[in-house]
C-alpha cells in the first residue's frame, strides 16, 4: 500500500505497515432495522400504500428494495425506497390499480444498496408483519394480454422482434423479458419500450454467430414502473401466454465463447490496482462486459465493467482495491455481456469453470513490521528564505487518524533543540502547522514527522525531517 505525502512543491512517498487490529472481520453484522411501517392496512383501487423503513446505519445506504409476492399468481412485487432526510427514513409507495390482485400482501425480503448489496429475510427480522397490507375490491385484470415474436425460426444475422400487449401502459416506463438459452441455460434479457403506434411494448434481439443454437424460452417478465417499483411475472403461472414468445436459433455455436479470463495479481491488499482481462475473440457488436465476484465471508457482490481495447483485442478494466475488502478468496461467479442493442447475456461459473477459476484473486493482510526507530529520520530538501509566519501544510492521500497528530509525532525545534509552540490543524487528509509566535529572522528550524497513522490503522514506516531557514 502506498501512502503519499505532499509538502509544498515536494512529493514524498511513504509506506504503511498493517497493524494486528485493523481487520476484525469476524464482527461482520447486518444493518439494524429500527422500524417498518405502512400508512394503510386495508386498501382498494385508487389508494396508495406508503411504506417507511428506518435503518440505524442509514448513512451507509443509497436506497432499499422491499419485496412482496402477490396472493394469487405469485408475482414478485418490488418497492423502491429512497431516503427522506426530514423523517430519517427510507420511503416508497405502492399505487393500487385495478389489476392489482385482491388479497393479503406481506413482505418477505429487504435489500439495502450501499457500497455493496445486503439482504435481510423475514426469518431474520420479526417485524416484517408491520409491512403487511390487505387489498380489497380490485378486479385483478391481467396486465399481460399477449406476447409474440416476429420470427419463430432464426439464424445468425437475423433479428427477433418481441412484442408485448398490456391492458395498461400508463405508469410503466419499460419491461424486461428474460429468455433461457438452450445449451448453457444462460439468461438473455431484452428491454421492451412502449410504441404508441402499435400500442405495444417492443424490443429487438439481434442473433449473432455466438448465439447458442436451440430454442429460447421466455421464463420471466419484469415491469419497471414510475417510482422505480417493479413487478415480476413468472412462467409457472403464465405458461400459455409465455410460450408465444419462444423462438429457435439454428446454425450457430457459442460453446467456445470465452477463451480466457485473467487477473494481473492473484494476491492484493488495500490500495493496490488489479487489472482484469477477458479474451473472447468471437464477440462482435458488444458494448462492454460485467464480471461479478462474491466476497469470502459475507458473500456480498461487487462487479467491474470491462471495455474493449482495440490494441490488445481484449476486454479490460483496472480496479483500485479498497481497504475495507474482506480477507480471503474473491470468487468470480458470473460474467454478463451487454450488446449494442442494450440486451444482456449472462454466463455462470458452472458453464465455464476452468476460465472462471483463473479470474479469482485473494485479498491479503500486509506483513506486520516494526515501526522505524524514532532516531532514524529521512531528510527532506531544506527550505530557505521562509516567511516568519509560514504555515506548513502536509497532505496525504488517505484520511488521517487525528489522535496521532500530536506534539510527540509532528513538531518543530529551534537551533538549540527546543520544541517551538505551534498550532496543529487536521482536516481529513491534511495537517497545517502554524507558529504560535513568529519565527526569528535568520534562524534555522527543523520540522519532524513520525508515527503518523491513517484512519484505517496503517502506520507510517518512514520518519522524516526538514530544515528551514527564516529570511532576514
Amino acid at each position: 500500500m502506498r501512502f503519499t505525502a505532499f509538502l509544498t512543491a515536494i512529493i514524498v512517498i511513504f509506506n504503511f505497515v498493517q497493524l494486528n487490529s485493523v481487520y476484525v472481520l469476524a464482527e461482520v453484522t447486518k444493518p439494524t432495522i429500527e422500524s417498518m411501517s405502512i400508512d394503510k392496512r386495508e386498501v382498494t383501487a385508487g389508494d396508495t400504500v406508503k411504506v417507511s423503513i428506518k435503518i440505524k446505519e442509514y448513512q451507509d445506504f443509497r436506497y432499499l428494495n422491499l419485496y412482496y409476492t402477490s396472493p394469487i399468481t405469485n408475482k414478485g412485487i418490488t418497492i423502491s425506497l429512497n431516503f427522506n432526510d426530514e423523517t430519517k427514513a427510507f420511503e416508497g409507495s405502492i399505487p393500487i390499480s385495478d389489476y392489482i390482485e385482491s388479497g393479503n400482501y406481506k413482505p418477505h425480503m429487504l435489500s439495502l444498496y450501499g457500497a455493496s448489496i445486503t439482504t435481510i429475510y423475514s426469518s431474520e427480522y420479526d417485524k416484517f408483519d408491520d409491512g403487511e397490507f390487505l387489498v380489497n375490491g380490485t378486479s385483478g385484470i391481467e396486465l399481460i394480454e399477449s406476447i409474440s415474436v416476429n420470427k419463430k425460426e432464426v439464424t445468425a444475422g437475423d433479428t427477433v422482434k418481441v412484442s408485448l400487449k398490456t391492458s395498461e401502459h400508463l405508469g410503466i416506463r419499460y419491461l424486461n423479458s428474460y429468455f433461457r438459452s438452450p445449451i448453457s441455460n444462460q439468461t438473455l434479457s431484452v428491454s421492451l419500450y412502449y410504441n404508441p403506434e402499435t400500442d405495444t411494448f417492443e424490443g429487438d434481439i439481434p442473433i449473432s454467430s455466438i448465439t447458442e443454437s436451440g430454442t429460447y424460452k421466455l421464463f420471466m417478465l419484469n415491469t419497471y414502473e414510475d417510482g422505480n417499483n417493479t413487478t415480476a411475472f413468472y412462467h409457472s403461472y403464465y405458461a400459455d401466454v409465455f410460450q408465444n414468445g419462444d423462438f429457435s436459433v439454428s446454425g450457430t455455436n457459442a460453446a467456445n465463447l470465452i477463451e480466457s479470463i485473467n487477473v494481473s495479481k492473484k494476491e492484493v491488499t488495500g490500495g493496490e490496482t488489479i487489472t482484469f482481462t477477458v479474451d473472447s475473440p468471437e464477440l462482435v457488436g458488444i458494448s462492454y462486459l460485467n464480471i461479478y465476484y462474491s466476497s469470502p465471508i459475507t458473500n456480498q457482490t461487487f462487479s467491474v465493467d470491462l471495455y474493449y481495447n482495440s490494441e490488445t483485442h481484449l476486454f479490460e478494466a483496472s480496479y483500485v482495491v479498497p481497504d475495507h475488502f474482506e480477507l480471503g478468496l474473491y470468487t468470480l461467479f458470473m460474467l454478463a455481456i451487454y450488446d449494442t442493442s442494450g440486451n444482456t447475456t449472462a454466463f455462470y461459473k458452472s458453464n465455464f469453470s476452468d476460465q472462471f477459476e483463473l479470474g479469482n484473486f485473494s485479498f491479503i493482510d500486509l506483513p506486520i513490521e516494526e515501526p522505524v526507530a524514532e532516531y532514524e529520520f529521512k531528510s527532506w530538501e531544506s527550505k530557505f528564505d521562509v516567511d516568519v509566519n509560514k504555515v506548513w501544510q502536509v497532505e496525504y492521500n488517505l484520511a488521517l487518524d487525528p489522535s496521532t497528530i500530536i506534539e510527540q509525532n509532528i513538531y518543530i525545534t529551534d537551533e538549540e533543540g527546543n520544541i517551538v509552540p505551534i498550532d496543529r490543524t487536521t482536516s481529513h487528509s491534511a495537517v497545517q502547522l502554524a507558529p504560535v509566535n513568529a519565527y526569528e529572522q535568520g534562524k534555522t528550524y527543523i520540522l519532524w514527522i513520525k508515527d503518523i497513522k491513517a484512519k484505517n490503522g496503517r502506520l507510517l514506516q518512514e520518519n522524516v525531517k526538514m530544515e528551514f531557514t527564516i529570511s532576514n
